[in-house]
């Protein structure tokens, strides 16, 4: 498949007539028809395993939802797609001399997928995705910057790579105190920097992405940046006042920005980045994301991360090694693809350019709903966290989910409204899901209660692509819960059929 050939585009384009009344129901049926059709389009010798899969999908109708839903349906077959994708593409890696797997090191032998892509056996330091590195765009030859393509086991390997590859570098004098500026606030981050700093680096965290200007000193050399996050309040990167602090402070030394692209997606213009970047002090720009959400269709594959690194073409010296130094450095924190990741990461929507601006745009559309329907946060809320409110006319000021504080913020409340919802939602039939993560075709809820240093408590509503019932049905749920004039009236209309809360060891059982 070419870079970013777009995926058929089978709802749009079908001639076929509607089989589910409900329209969102119809797009997903849809949509997972074309997921098949383009697996068996790469792969035609799967088909024999996925013919009961497409028929099912093909017939479901209606008049066929006798016993179930159709979105009950509909969230079947999908995790049986993503089951017969994971067997297909598992079963295809294998010696090439036809033996079995090897269990040692020394029996490693190469390998290939079903689509004939070579790939180390499990080492770290054989892995070679060069495939799907490949799939990522290029720059344009017009354009004074150049681009490459790494892809790890993680985003945070990734971000632990290129830290280890700054610190060889120098951009940290361990003698002159080296610091790092984040303006982010996902907590993964935040523990990460924290293991560093036990080695010397310190990092400070500004309050928003807009006042990185005020943060930055000589000694942050290393800027890593989230466009879009939220901490007490939304935030939204701006750019034209990054590249006025970045001109005045930073253009005579040499400078490493990072950026974390994991919430924005395709959305953050990396270009209009650069612009003003450049000059024979540009500095190296890193634009890395978790690839395991956003990018997979939903069903959640492999856990991947992705690190393009973007040089000015006037820099020079050491600079100019920086994707093989990165490579290095990714075997020296063990951060590579194993066989069975690469071999699953074959799926053909996988790193399409089009398909991942088209499934994030339905991601980002539920989501924005959802924080307009709860936008003033009712008497139970005291905040409603997304990137819109920060600068509503900003195209990156999307996320894939939406951050409610509660007033009377504690552990407690916090797990004790977790049960609540998850009680109600089966009461109610909905389709959402207590559960880590975001981006999944499916809705997700979690409370999450971070560390004291690394942010405040907050309920986190994901939604998925889906726009089948589930979706009003949750925010209507969330709207009525909001409406309650504090939490012990919650507590007094739950108390009886949901467990509270008592100690961290507690497990809520349906």
């Amino acid at each position: 498949m070419s870079r970013n050939a777009p995926l058929a585009l089978a709802w749009p384009q079908s001639n076929d007539a509607p089989r589910l009344s409900d329209p969102a129901c119809e797009w997903e049926r849809r949509e997972l028809l074309e997921l098949g059709e383009n697996i068996m389009a790469q792969s035609p010798s799967a088909w024999p395993r996925f013919q009961s899969w497409m028929t099912a999908v093909h017939r479901l109708s209606d008049n066929a939802c006798k016993g179930f839903t159709p979105e009950a349906a509909l969230t079947s077959l999908t995790g049986e797609l993503r089951r017969l994708w994971l067997s297909t593409a598992l079963e295809k890696i294998k010696p090439i001399d036809g033996t079995q797997a090897p269990h040692t090191p020394s029996e490693i032998r190469p390998t290939t997928t079903q689509a004939g892509i070579y790939v180390a056996y499990s080492r770290d330091e054989d892995s070679r995705p060069n495939e799907l590195e490949s799939r990522c765009p290029a720059m344009p030859e017009s354009s004074e910057w150049s681009a490459d393509h790494i892809v790890f086991s993680s985003a945070q390997g990734a971000l632990a790579s290129v830290l280890y590859w700054a610190i060889t570098q120098g951009f940290w004098d361990p003698k002159s105190a080296p610091h790092l500026t984040f303006a982010g606030s996902n907590a993964d981050t935040q523990s990460l920097l924290d293991s560093f700093n036990r080695a010397g680096l310190t990092w400070g965290q500004p309050k928003s992405a807009a006042s990185t200007k005020h943060n930055i000193d000589r000694q942050s050399r290393v800027i890593l940046i989230e466009p879009a996050f939220c901490d007490e309040s939304a935030n939204v990167m701006n750019i034209s006042a990054f590249h006025k602090t970045w001109r005045k402070t930073l253009a005579a030394e040499p400078t490493l920005i990072i950026l974390d692209t994991t919430l924005t997606g395709p959305l953050f213009p990396i270009g209009e980045l650069l612009e003003s970047l450049d000059g024979t002090s540009a500095p190296v720009v890193v634009n890395l994301r978790s690839a395991s959400e956003l990018d997979q269709a939903g069903l959640e594959l492999a856990n991947v991360g992705l690190a393009t690194i973007f040089r000015h073409k006037s820099n020079n010296g050491e600079t100019q090694d920086f994707a093989r130094r990165l490579r290095k450095a990714r075997t020296a924190v063990g951060a590579g693809l194993n066989a069975a990741d690469t071999a699953a990461l074959q799926a053909p929507w996988f790193l399409n350019g089009n398909y991942f601006r088209r499934y994030t745009s339905a991601v980002f559309d539920n989501n924005a709903r959802i924080a307009d329907d709860l936008a003033g946060g009712g008497r139970l809320f005291a905040n409603v966290l997304h990137p819109k409110f920060a600068r509503s006319r900003c195209r990156w000021a999307q996320a894939p989910y939406t951050l409610l504080r509660l007033k009377e913020a504690s552990a407690e409340n916090y797990k004790f409204l977790e049960r609540v919802i998850a009680f109600e939602s089966r009461r109610r039939g909905i389709f959402l899901e207590r559960g880590k993560g975001f981006g999944a075709r499916s809705h997700r809820f979690q409370a999450v209660i971070p560390e004291k240093s690394h942010g405040a408590s907050h309920l986190r509503i994901a939604m998925g692509a889906r726009s089948t019932p589930s979706l009003e049905r949750t925010s209507r749920l969330l709207r009525e819960l909001s409406a309650f004039p504090d939490f012990s009236q919650l507590v007094a209309q739950y108390e009886s059929v949901v467990p509270r809360w008592s100690g961290t060891n507690a497990q809520f059982k349906p």
